[in-house]
């Protein structure tokens, strides 16, 4: 896919950056549309171009080296080549890559159709019961197909206008299939135990009379690893970085 915007093309290519490109003028007009909370977020821009669909613009640009070194450049990475992955798959809606402008800055589709899960009762749209049997049912078949999240809250659902789920955000997702690295088989059954837990979380803010047996059993024993995740974010993380950072 190719976007024009003061005479600059864009391209995706592969999961590689795409270079010299200029970024100043793509988000010359841009709108923010969530500043970084703290040192490890991205700043996240809709961008509105002529003759193009409005973009979703993920940037790192202006966070410390060391961040970006150490996870950032490889979550936007990760992001892009899971989408595309999804992408061709068809299981589930999810944004369109378009490019990774350099190292520390992605351009994907914006879901212009779509509201956060997380808004849709305050907007007065939450979903139907069917909208959740289809949600628990994409993420069974993701997982039967070796792919899990990992990070799933109702803020990463997408509610679209006819009422259909979509998926965002996977800068931390596996894939457990072959070719994959290591490290994502080895991830894989972990985060795949996140999906299931969160999922049940979620469906248990909307509609607690769905949950299984299972699902309760599952809301109240969390994995060791998502306790510890809590205990390590209020205590450490809250505490100490994200306030020097702030400060």
């Amino acid at each position: 896919m190719t976007i024009s915007a003061h005479k600059v093309s864009y391209h995706a290519r592969g999961g590689d950056a795409v270079t010299g490109l200029d970024e100043a003028a793509l988000l010359a007009n841009a709108e923010i549309i969530k500043a970084a909370r703290s040192v490890g977020d991205a700043d996240v821009y809709r961008v509105e171009l002529p003759d193009s669909k409005p973009l979703l613009v993920k940037s790192y640009r202006h966070r410390p080296l060391l961040i970006r070194w150490l996870f950032a450049r490889r979550c936007l990475r990760n992001e892009y080549r899971k989408l595309a992955f999804l992408r061709e798959l068809g299981i589930v809606r999810v944004p369109q890559p378009i490019a990774l402008l350099d190292k520390d800055t992605l351009v994907i589709e914006f879901l212009a159709d779509a509201v956060p899960l997380s808004a849709t009762q305050r907007l007065g749209r939450q979903p139907s019961k069917a909208f959740f049997t289809k949600l628990k049912d994409i993420i069974t078949e993701l997982h039967r197909r070796g792919f899990a999240h990992g990070d799933f809250r109702s803020t990463n659902v997408m509610v679209t206008h006819d009422g259909q789920p979509c998926l965002i955000d996977f800068a931390t997702a596996v894939c457990r299939n072959q070719g994959s690295p290591c490290v994502e088989k080895f991830l894989f059954p972990f985060f795949r135990r996140t999906d299931l837990f969160a999922t049940a979380k979620v469906i248990a803010k909307f509609y607690p009379d769905m949950l299984s047996e299972q699902e309760i059993k599952r809301l109240a024993s969390p994995p060791w690893y998502l306790r510890l995740g809590r205990f390590l974010r209020k205590n450490v993380y809250r505490r100490y970085i994200k306030q020097s950072s702030e400060g």
